[in-house]
């Protein structure tokens, strides 16, 4: 088999010993594994039993950077992609969990179907990884197996709240889309604030056509208690995904389907009960707040804005 490349991230040594093994323990081989420990003091590295791990294992490297939690985070993003030598590669976050299957069986379907890259289906679990639940939204898909272009994405991403689809810890990519995710000036028609990991889905299955899903939950998502996501999250119930991918649309950054911004707008002509007539000046509005040459995303003074509109309808935010 060739060889596979996996990038961890990580601050929390509980979490990334667990995160660590379940890599150490997939059935497809050899595996190259990258840990990054972005701890201010080293935590990762300087654990004792972290270092047990390693010295056990021949296709480990760690090494103690602390640029990510210092804040240039894309810089430090750049240089782990650079050490991706490897046909294909995945990142793993510290606190999810990997199912020994999951990289086989990423890898088979990509060669299968000549996939860029791929991912599968995944449970959730809390912070003491209780199992509590699994997302809704896959019902919305085959059983087994999907090739899907990125109209279908889109409209999953953005109508049916299918947020967890691409989530970098349950994909893989091939090496041919490093140069794509390393070129900054492209993922900046992405940005999105509120759902950053759709970033990934969007722009390769865009450039390369499609973007693969296997129903198998391969993975353990792993949700604070703090997180709240999903159709009834703020996010959501507040419109601020509708206008991001709105903004982007009408500014020319994103070629979505036309029929997916129509929808969206919809969407928010009902969360703010405006009607027809205002909601052009509100879109008007959000157009002058937020579009700037530095960047496309959501700034202090649209939320302001957004506050507005809330209490005009007796909304909290």
């Amino acid at each position: 088999m060739d060889k596979f490349t996996c990038i961890l991230p990580c601050i929390n040594p509980f979490f990334t010993r667990q995160a660590l093994r379940s890599i150490l323990s997939q059935t497809y081989e050899p595996i190259k594994v990258i840990v990054s420990d972005n701890s201010s003091a080293g935590d990762v590295v300087n654990d004792p039993e972290m270092e047990r791990i390693v010295s056990s294992a021949n296709n480990v490297t760690i090494f103690h950077s602390f640029s990510w939690a210092g804040g240039d985070r894309k810089r430090h993003m750049l240089g782990l992609l650079a050490q991706v030598d490897t046909r294909y590669w995945r990142m793993l976050y510290e606190d999810d969990l990997l199912s020994p299957l999951s990289t086989q069986y990423l890898v088979k379907f990509s060669e299968k179907h000549k996939l860029a890259a791929c991912c599968h289906g995944r449970y959730s679990f809390d912070h003491q990884s209780l199992v509590f639940q699994t997302p809704a939204a896959l019902d919305l898909l085959p059983s087994n197996e999907a090739v899907l272009q990125f109209e279908k994405i889109a409209e999953l991403l953005f109508l049916h709240c299918f947020n967890f689809f691409g989530e970098p810890p349950f994909s893989i990519y091939r090496s041919d889309t490093l140069p794509l995710l390393r070129n900054t000036s492209s993922l900046s028609g992405y940005s999105f604030r509120y759902l950053g990991d759709i970033i990934g889905p969007l722009l390769i299955s865009q450039h390369f056509g499609s973007f693969g899903f296997l129903s198998a939950r391969l993975g353990y998502f792993r949700r604070h208690p703090a997180q709240d996501s999903g159709l009834s999250s703020p996010v959501r119930l507040s419109g601020l995904v509708e206008w991001e991918l709105i903004s982007r649309y009408l500014n020319g950054i994103c070629n979505f389907p036309f029929n997916l911004v129509q929808r969206n707008k919809e969407r928010l002509k009902q969360i703010y009960g405006k009607g027809e007539k205002q909601f052009p000046f509100l879109m008007e509005r959000y157009r002058r707040v937020v579009v700037s040459d530095k960047a496309y995303v959501l700034n202090d003074e649209f939320l302001t804005f957004f506050q507005h509109c809330r209490s005009m309808q007796g909304l909290t935010t």
